[in-house]
């Protein structure tokens, strides 16, 4: 009866240091990921939907906290995630009830919705990734594969992404440029290794007889290895809108890839 008794209490001790210890526990601040202070009881806070850190809200800054489709995430978790990307058909759960998008063809949406998935399974590869990791077949530009940059003007600009994509050893089936601010007569001047150029013509200005001096022109850049037909129909060069299309033709299916630009004024 006393082993009983001692062993009771022994536990009711062991069972009363758990409780307190929990208590403790809940009863700790957490501290602010910014400031490193308590953020007590009534303080207003942010937390990252990523990490689960917790921030004052007046401790809240474009350099501590960012803001991304309605959910808020730490500095450090933007900087060493793939979280923030550019997708402009991203599909929030509401999608579906858009009033006027509804009236649109069912094939319509489900493309806009094919598009949006696409875009958000994208995943960003450093140069060390491309060339160090065997993420894809690094030397056969028929695996396809496609690379994009606004490149802000060939002049200012084409030397430096020339060499940096001399030291990617992937090669891209097709590599895509806007704003190049170039016409076709020049296109040859800005060559890269082992591809073609085709360049759109940049938009000319029919009231001020010109043609549109920066943030226009599109191009493409083939590999060597493809055989392509410019596809006139659309290809096109509006105030609002630069395509440039292609059909490669030497590949196991024919595969149709272009480039399109919308200035940022277009309405």
């Amino acid at each position: 009866m006393v082993e009983c008794l001692m062993m009771l209490s022994v536990l009711t001790y062991q069972v009363l240091v758990y409780i307190l210890v929990v208590d403790m526990i809940r009863l700790t601040p957490e501290k602010c990921k910014s400031c490193s202070k308590c953020v007590r009881a009534g303080h207003p806070f942010v937390v990252c939907e990523y990490c689960n850190c917790i921030l004052h809200k007046k401790c809240k800054s474009k350099d501590t906290i960012i803001s991304f489709r309605d959910s808020t995430y730490c500095k450090d978790c933007i900087d060493h995630n793939d979280i923030i990307r550019y997708n402009p058909f991203y599909t929030p759960p509401h999608f579906a009830d858009n009033g006027p998008f509804n009236q649109e063809p069912i094939d319509y949406i489900e493309s806009i919705q094919n598009i949006s998935r696409i875009l958000e399974n994208c995943q960003s590869f450093s140069i060390n990734d491309l060339n160090n990791h065997n993420i894809t077949p690094t030397h056969d530009a028929k695996v396809f594969s496609t690379f994009f940059l606004n490149i802000d003007g060939n002049h200012s600009n084409f030397d430096n992404f020339a060499v940096q994509m001399a030291s990617i050893k992937h090669k891209f089936s097709v590599i895509g440029l806007a704003e190049t601010n170039t016409d076709p007569e020049n296109g040859n001047l800005y060559q890269l290794q082992e591809y073609s150029p085709l360049y759109q013509s940049r938009y000319f200005n029919e009231s001020r007889n010109e043609y549109k001096s920066k943030g226009s022109g599109v191009c493409l850049y083939v590999h060597n290895s493809l055989n392509y037909s410019k596809d006139d129909k659309l290809s096109i060069c509006k105030s609002s809108i630069e395509t440039l299309f292609i059909t490669i033709t030497n590949m196991a299916e024919h595969i149709k890839v272009g480039v399109i630009y919308r200035p940022p004024n277009a309405p």
